[in-house]
C-alpha cells in the first residue's frame, strides 16, 4: 500500500480505497477532504473533515486523524504502524480508536497512522499533572485488557522481543551508559549516598530481572512502555479509555512484567503525594480487570511486589535520557523522575525486597 510521506499525497481516491477496504464505504466515494485542524508534535498531526458522494452510507466518518512522521526525523522505525497492525488488530477488546490504515516505508523510514476521530468523545491529557482518579482507574483497566490478552501467549515472540539474557542486557547497558553524565550534571543536587544507591540498584536489578523471567509461571506479558499521560486518550462521559504511541526503541523491552507499566505510569511521572493516595486501589483495580479477563496463577500478592521491585526500572528512564540525549536540556524533564523514583524507591521499600529476592 502507498505511505502518505506528506498532506500533500492525500486524495479522495486513496481515501476512498482505504475506507471500502476498511469496510465503512460499501458505496459510494470521498468527493472531498480537507483540514480542520493541525497540531504539529513530534509528528505531523491533521484533522480531516470527509465529505461523500450521495449514495454513500450515513455512517462514513465524516472526520479523521491522520498522523505524518516529520521529515527531517527520519528514518523512524515501524514500532507505531506495528502497534495497530500486529497487535492492536489483534487484541479483542478496544483500546485504541479505529485504525483504517497504517503503513511504513521501508526505505525512507516514514510512516502514515489513519485513525478514527475521537475529539468529540475523548480528551488528552498533560504531562504537568495526574489524572483524576476517575481516569487513573479507567487507564488500569486498559493496561489490564492488553496485558491480559499477551499474558503469556505462545506467539508473543513474533509481536515483542522476549527478555532473554542478552535483551536485558542491551536494555541495562543502554541505559547504564547515562550514569556518568547524569552524576556530573547533578552534582551535589542529590547526596552521595542517593548516587551510591543508584549505582548500586542499576547494578543489581538485572540480577532479579533475568531470574524473574526464569519462573515458571513467568507472567510475561507484552508491555506498552511509554504509557505516559500524553499517551493516553480519555472519554469525556462514558467509553473507553485509549492507549496510543507506542513507539520502543531497538534497545527497548517491549516483553516484560504488565507491572512495569503500572510503576512507569505512576512512580515515573506522578507527585509521591498523589501516587501514595492512589496507588494500591490503582493496582487492585488493575489486578481485578486481570482476573476477569482471564489470567490465573497471578495473586495480589505477586502484583505488589513485583510492582515494589518495578518501582527500581524508573531509574533506567532518566539514566536513558542522559545517554542518548544532551543532559542540561532535557533536565526539565528527566530530573524530576530521578527524585520520585528515589522517593517510591524508599517508601516502597523496594531496595530490602531487591536484596531478598536475589
Amino acid at each position: 500500500m502507498t505511505v502518505l510521506h506528506s498532506i500533500d499525497d492525500l486524495t479522495t481516491d486513496w481515501l476512498t480505497d482505504i475506507l471500502r477496504a476498511k469496510g465503512v464505504l460499501g458505496s459510494g466515494h470521498v468527493t472531498d477532504v480537507k483540514q480542520a485542524s493541525t497540531t504539529h508534535q513530534a509528528s505531523l498531526n491533521y484533522f480531516l473533515n470527509v465529505t461523500y458522494s450521495p449514495d454513500a452510507p450515513a455512517s462514513a466518518p465524516k472526520t479523521l486523524f491522520l498522523k505524518l512522521s516529520r521529515p527531517e526525523r527520519l528514518p523512524l522505525t515501524a514500532s507505531e504502524v506495528e502497534y495497530y497492525t500486529k497487535i492492536v488488530v489483534q487484541t479483542p477488546l478496544k483500546i485504541t480508536p479505529i485504525c483504517y490504515s497504517a503503513e511504513y516505508d521501508t526505505e525512507k523510514g516514514a510512516y502514515h497512522i489513519l485513525l478514527e476521530d475521537v475529539s468529540a468523545t475523548h480528551t488528552g491529557l498533560s504531562l504537568a499533572y495526574p489524572p483524576i482518579s476517575a481516569h487513573a482507574l479507567s487507564m488500569a483497566k486498559t493496561l489490564a485488557r492488553l496485558h491480559a490478552y499477551w499474558w503469556e501467549k505462545s506467539n508473543l515472540n513474533t509481536v515483542s522481543d522476549l527478555p532473554t539474557e542478552v535483551v536485558i542486557k542491551r536494555y541495562v547497558d543502554t541505559c547504564r551508559a547515562g550514569l556518568p553524565p547524569m552524576f556530573d550534571f547533578l552534582g551535589d543536587r542529590i547526596t552521595d549516598q542517593q548516587k551510591h544507591l543508584i549505582e548500586a540498584l542499576t547494578e543489581q536489578y538485572p540480577r532479579w530481572m533475568l531470574k524473574r523471567t526464569q519462573r515458571t509461571p513467568n507472567h510475561l506479558t507484552l508491555i506498552h512502555g511509554d504509557c505516559h499521560n500524553a499517551n493516553w486518550l480519555l472519554p469525556k462521559t462514558d467509553g473507553d479509555t485509549y492507549l496510543i504511541d507506542r513507539q520502543p526503541f531497538d534497545w527497548s523491552l517491549t516483553c516484560w512484567l504488565g507491572a512495569s507499566d503500572l510503576s512507569y505510569m505512576m512512580v515515573h511521572w506522578w507527585y509521591p503525594t498523589y501516587r501514595e493516595r492512589f496507588e494500591e486501589t490503582i493496582l487492585r483495580t488493575y489486578h481485578t480487570e486481570l482476573l476477569a479477563q482471564g489470567v490465573a496463577d497471578y495473586t495480589w500478592q505477586q502484583l505488589w511486589d513485583d510492582y515494589r521491585l518495578c518501582a527500581i526500572q524508573s531509574l533506567y528512564v532518566p539514566l536513558a535520557w542522559c545517554a542518548l540525549d544532551p543532559v542540561e536540556p532535557t533536565s526539565w524533564i528527566w530530573y524530576p523522575k530521578v527524585v520520585f523514583t528515589l522517593d517510591a524507591i524508599e517508601h516502597l521499600g523496594s531496595q530490602e525486597l531487591l536484596e531478598q529476592s536475589l
